[in-house]
């Protein structure tokens, strides 16, 4: 096809560039605003950014005159003296701002009586001049994208600067064109940026006003099956996020970096011979185009008239004969199969991408109930890298519209105990209906061993059906870890009960029926188990991620050393940065037990403030001064500057207080946990006051292997105190736990079953 006939052109490319300013890497006008914006904010003063022309681009506060007649004055000064200093006089501050040593911006301050100039100015200039290193960084690796793509570098050239940019020479991708409707969508291309950030070793840029260049870098094992699937979930999260219609392309897999150009080409002309010939597809691929590959050199009009005379001005796309011939030609060699191999049982199955495209979703539907299929797999494809919860729902949609009998390969993320509630109204949906669930063993789709097991639990629940797949694409992955699979469901199915003889009451948790490690399993084998449990469960059936505890420790040290994991996790990492002056706001479970690690690590000056002081409190903290020749003590107030505050209440109102009273760079670590809707922190207090903030949720974040080593860590340490006086262990009786529930009576109470 050629440029006169709607080809894109070389020329128009390298406008794009130009007229885009990414050619001299300076800031946008929206970045610098946003900046001065900030900087206003924390240095509390007008203030603005100039160019080298005088003209102000950004600035807090009305341009005014004299400030223009400084700048200008500012400029010439630099310009005949060649002085690189600030200019500060009893109204404005003058800073220049380099880029590579070359004079890009003048930033001014108006004074105030409030702030100091020199210092504001300074940080000022070297957060413009940071972010115009960043800048140039981005630009230069962008440009060497742009001119990879348009075939301007030679070979050496591009192996030089690759490694210059840290960009993999050796390394299989494709080529993704993306043409919005719309070429102004801007939000397509921000969108695919937020998907594909630059340190993945995927790069996103556009090189004309119409098209998004997407560069995936793939795996070894990805092939054409899952460029497919990568290009429907780009399509259906830009229609369904984005509500922008776009047609996209891709090319052939390439095996290095140099060969961009070529996979480039080819998504271009897929889009080219597409809009002819394929008029109604809005995902194209390079090695699908079938005639149009031939011919697309010809003018549209040739191509147009030769649709005309071959089809008689129906596209391809409407004809659908062929597809159904081959389901046709499918059903007849299975009959005779099946007559030639009498004693072979043969079923006929498919696999039905779901789809938003009514029109599409009426047709296929149709298809699948005219013909005698034995089996439907009902999949729904991509959205689940983009929106997990569009996904979740149009599982739920699917399996209410689509005559599957089977769910396909339901995908799971890492996280996905925040979606327990959607994820099980689809398996309560699917078993209503009489659904199947397939257990996938191929590594697209596969199942970890907690998913597996949550799963599974789920099945047992509703009384689900489910079936074990490999979900082949090729005939080599037939069967593809379906033995290994059985072995993991059969071991979960096969787990036996273990009885629970202990429960450790956590203070705050025990009545919203809280989840964590609080189980002890009775002694079997000279061991016991510390499981995650209910309070006041009495067995338990899957205890996957337990600990294991010799017999030989004591209830009284599990229990401490089960709340002092919580603390433990979380500050070993940073005793080196914490300072012997340490606030624990609450003496709960968590906060008791994190002193005592702060002990054990030599800290021995720690303030306690907690709502009501109790006497055995009292005793306990006059008897750990003693025994570790510390200074602990009781405070009712946040007067004094301490470096650490540990808090322990999980109350917002307390940790307001903290970051309100905290002095400059003192450290807040986070033990309780917030469970108020609203929440009361200043972002701006934070940053101005230069505090660091340290989450410690025991579970988020930490392998199963680290929490163990630190519980046996703990153990170990616990076993040479006398802990009897910190713990009280009662026998189970309503009213006892009504008590515990009512009134705290001591530091960790633990409740013994009757076994």
């Amino acid at each position: 096809m050629s440029e006169e006939d709607g080809g894109i052109s070389q020329f128009s490319h390298l406008s794009y560039i130009e007229k885009n300013g990414e050619v001299n890497g300076l800031l946008s006008n929206q970045i610098l605003q946003r900046t001065i914006n900030e900087i206003g904010d924390i240095i509390e003063c007008n203030c603005s950014i100039w160019n080298t022309d005088g003209v102000m681009l950004a600035a807090v506060g009305n341009e005014k005159p004299a400030v223009k007649k400084a700048v200008c004055s500012f400029l010439k000064e630099l310009e005949v003296t060649g002085v690189s200093e600030e200019h500060l006089d009893e109204c404005y501050g003058l800073f220049p701002v380099y880029d590579d040593d070359e004079l890009t911006y003048i930033f001014v301050i108006e004074h105030n009586n409030e702030i100091d100039v020199h210092t504001s100015g300074r940080l000022s200039v070297c957060q413009l001049e940071s972010l115009l290193r960043s800048g140039s960084e981005r630009l230069d690796r962008n440009r060497f994208i742009q001119n990879l793509l348009l075939d301007n570098l030679l070979l050496v050239d591009i192996y030089n600067q690759a490694k210059k940019l840290g960009i993999t020479v050796e390394q299989r991708r494709v080529v993704y064109l993306i043409e919005p409707k719309n070429p102004d969508d801007t939000i397509v291309l921000d969108m695919i940026r937020g998907i594909y950030s630059s340190g993945t070793g995927d790069f996103v840029t556009a090189v004309d006003e119409g098209h998004i260049i997407l560069i995936k870098s793939l795996d070894s094992t990805d092939d054409y099956d899952t460029i497919r699937s990568t290009a429907d979930m780009l399509v259906n999260a830009i229609t369904t996020e984005a509500m922008v219609n776009v047609r996209l392309s891709f090319g052939t897999i390439i095996p290095e970096l140099k060969e961009v150009s070529q996979s480039y080409k080819e998504a271009g002309m897929a889009l080219d011979v597409g809009r002819i010939f394929y008029p109604e597809r809005n995902i194209l691929s390079y090695r699908e185009l079938g005639i149009g590959r031939l011919i697309h050199q010809l003018p549209v009009s040739l191509c147009e008239m030769f649709l005309e005379e071959v089809f008689a001005g129906n596209t391809v796309d409407q004809f659908d004969e062929e597809t159904l011939s081959t389901v046709d030609k499918f059903f007849e060699n299975i009959k005779i199969v099946k007559e030639n191999n009498p004693d072979i049982e043969i079923n006929a199955g498919i696999e039905s991408d779901f789809s938003y495209d009514e029109e599409f979703k009426e047709k296929e539907i149709k298809i699948l109930k005219s013909y005698p299929f034995d089996y439907i797999i009902g999949s729904v494809h991509g959205m689940e890298k983009v929106n997990y919860i569009n996904y979740l729902q149009a599982n739920i949609d699917m399996i209410k519209t689509y005559p599957i009998n089977i769910v396909g390969h339901l995908k799971l993320r890492k996280e996905y105990e925040q979606y327990k509630e959607k994820i099980e109204e689809i398996v309560k949906l699917a078993t209503e209906k009489n659904l199947m669930f397939d257990i996938n063993t191929s590594d697209r789709s596969r199942w970890n061993i907690q998913q597996l097991e949550y799963m599974l639990n789920l099945f047992k629940k509703y009384g689900t059906r489910y079936t074990v797949g490999s979900d082949a694409h090729s005939i080599d992955e037939i069967g593809y870890h379906i033995k290994e699979e059985y072995i993991k469901i059969n071991k979960i199915l096969n787990q036996t009960e273990k009885d629970i003889e202990y429960t450790v009451v956590s203070r705050g948790t025990e009545k919203a029926g809280s989840k964590g490690y609080i189980g002890i399993t009775k002694i079997e084998n000279n061991k016991r188990l510390l499981v995650l449990a209910k309070h006041f469960d009495k067995y338990i059936d899957t205890y996957k991620d337990s600990f294991e505890i010799s017999a030989k420790y004591s209830i009284e040290n599990i229990a401490i050393s089960r709340f002092e994991l919580m603390g433990a996790i979380t500050i070993k990492p940073i005793l080196n940065i914490i300072k012997d002056n340490i606030l624990i706001i609450g003496l709960g479970n968590i906060g008791f037990t994190a002193m005592l690690y702060l002990l054990e690590n030599n800290y021995k000056n720690i303030s306690i403030i907690t709502n009501k002081i109790e006497k055995y409190q009292t005793e306990a903290i006059n008897r750990l001064n003693k025994e570790y020749n510390s200074n602990i003590k009781f405070v009712d107030n946040y007067d004094f500057d301490y470096d650490t505050y540990i808090e322990a209440t999980g109350c917002s109102e307390v940790i307001k207080s903290i970051v309100e009273t905290a002095p400059n760079l003192s450290k807040i670590i986070l033990l309780g946990v917030p469970r108020e809707e609203k929440y009361l922190i200043n972002p701006l207090d934070i940053n101005r006051k230069n505090l660091m903030f340290i989450g410690g949720h025991e579970l988020n974040g930490h392998t199963i292997e680290e929490r163990r080593k630190i519980f046996e860590e703990l153990l170990k340490i616990n076993s040479k105190k006398d802990l009897i006086s910190f713990v009280n262990v009662y026998h189970v009786q309503e009213d006892i736990i009504e008590k515990i529930l009512e009134h705290k009576e001591n530091f960790i109470e633990v409740i013994k079953y009757d076994l």
